[in-house]
């Protein structure tokens, strides 16, 4: 895929930004052991189907706002970069639930080198803007 081929969370709404920080806020508060902060330096890999048990637990957070939210913290390069072969995925409470998947970790590889070419794409963009008015 090339730049701009991919659905971003660049491509999100303002209210649907708002919506996903309020839910993974409310995530980290009260899933540490699986969610860490914007700020934390790595991910856990998360179970699959995690966004359900969400729901079970949390059903005042409504879909979108799960949705949301773990698409803001599964689309990044960290959370990319977590996904390793054999790794161990890690449940709410942070118990082990399963591992990533050989086809998983080759995805994430794929994410990893798209969010690369989408930068340099940007990048690129700024520069010829600069150039353009300079």
């Amino acid at each position: 895929m090339g730049p701009k081929e991919m659905h971003t969370y660049d491509t999100f709404t303002r209210p649907d930004r708002a919506m996903a920080m309020r839910a993974r806020t409310i995530l980290v508060e009260r899933f540490p052991e699986a969610f860490l902060p914007k700020s934390a330096p790595l991910r856990k890999p998360l179970k699959i189907g995690v966004g359900q048990e969400i729901l079970m637990r949390l059903p005042e957070l409504g879909a979108r706002a799960v949705a949301l939210a773990l698409m803001d913290y599964t689309w990044g390069e960290r959370y990319c970069r977590a996904l390793i072969e054999g790794a161990p995925r890690y449940g709410l409470d942070g118990e082990e639930a399963g591992a990533v998947s050989h086809a998983e970790a080759d995805h994430a590889l794929k994410r990893l080198q798209w969010i690369e070419r989408q930068r340099a794409f940007d990048r690129a963009e700024r520069q010829a803007r600069r150039d353009e008015v300079a």
